[in-house]
């Protein structure tokens, strides 16, 4: 296991992506909303956010043990698959922060939803 490939950018960014995307989790299952009313769109925002997280952990694995060439066939093409999987998850990003700032207006606690969006707008 080699540690000290994450003291180095562009890897050492993959540990603060996972930070982001936990504390996202934790401010969007932490807002409610009222009674009458439900978030539009949570679906689609849980299912990417946790698609998210766990592709992140197998990244942060992978690179931990030297393995990152198994995600590409043994290829040296890791920085294309690495781009490929950033815009996908940036495109996603992108959605769910239009998804959040809709929930402000149904949430109890409208300040979460900022903070989630606010999360999801620092990792894209």
């Amino acid at each position: 296991m080699n540690g000290h490939r994450f003291l180095t950018l562009p890897t050492s960014l993959k540990p603060a992506i996972l930070i982001l995307i936990i504390l996202t989790m934790i401010f969007a299952g932490s807002s409610s909303h009222t009674k009458d009313k439900s978030f539009s769109g949570s679906w689609f925002f849980w299912f990417t956010i946790i698609i998210q997280l766990i592709f992140i952990i197998v990244v942060i694995a992978l690179f931990a043990f030297e393995r990152e060439r198994s995600m590409t066939m043994g290829r040296d093409a890791w920085p294309i698959a690495e781009m490929a999987y950033s815009t996908v998850f940036g495109i996603f990003n992108a959605i769910n922060i239009f998804i959040v700032s809709g929930w402000h207006s149904v949430a109890s606690n409208p300040s979460l939803p900022v903070l989630t969006a606010v999360s999801n707008f620092k990792k894209f």
